[in-house]
């Protein structure tokens, strides 16, 4: 958008279905994390909010400043 290339008023889904070799039933268990219940409950706000003070946070355009 900065570079003129798009406009960002439309948005596009794709919903492709792909088969690939993978079962739910094989799998790979990943360590274990042993978060309170307050950390479980805070965890995606954090992620969140880390993301939109990143350098690629999602602005609109018409509210930026």
């Amino acid at each position: 958008m900065t570079a003129g290339l798009v406009g960002g008023e439309d948005f596009a889904v794709d919903a492709s279905v792909i088969e690939v070799d993978a079962s739910r039933f094989q799998r790979v268990d990943g360590s274990e994390i042993d978060w309170t219940h307050e950390q479980q409950a805070n965890h995606p706000v954090q992620v969140f909010l880390v993301r939109l003070e990143s350098e690629n946070a999602p602005i609109n355009p018409e509210c930026a400043p």
